[in-house]
């Protein structure tokens, strides 16, 4: 199966960040990605989400309670994170890609925490929960 350009960006904006939480990550490295950065906006866009996406887990592990866990529990918890982080980076990827090919879209955002209710300009309500981000186009009808 062959992946879409769309995700190859996503796909590489993650290989980016991956390598540069190691600790041999140089100016060389710094220079070479603010190059794919100004090559496009996608992979820019692209960039920021996994980068948040990454800080959002580091959120999420601060807010457990501290435990001793054995080296292999960390192991699996490390591994869940990182298969969080593609399916959020993969999802951002969608989401920055319906953003980039629609522009009179709606953004509406709660905080860690925050829960919103919101009516939209057809009628509809909608209830956002924490930590939530929705997009919204709707046109009027006649």
């Amino acid at each position: 199966m062959t992946s879409s350009p769309a995700e190859d960006v996503r796909m590489r904006a993650a290989a980016w960040l991956e390598r540069r939480v190691d600790a041999t990550w140089s100016s060389d490295d710094q220079a070479a990605l603010e190059t794919w950065i100004a090559q496009s906006p996608s992979h820019r866009i692209a960039y920021l989400r996994a980068e948040a996406a990454w800080r959002r887990t580091y959120r999420l592990a601060a807010l457990r309670s501290p435990t001793r866990e054995s080296a292999t529990r960390r192991a699996a918890r490390l591994g869940a994170m990182a298969g969080l982080l593609v399916v959020v980076v993969m999802l951002a990827g969608v989401a920055a890609n319906f953003v980039i090919s629609r522009s009179s879209e709606q953004i509406y955002m709660t905080g860690l925490g925050e829960r919103k209710t919101i009516t939209l300009t057809d009628g509809s309500r909608i209830e956002l929960n924490t930590d939530t981000v929705l997009r919204a186009d709707i046109a009027a009808t006649k």
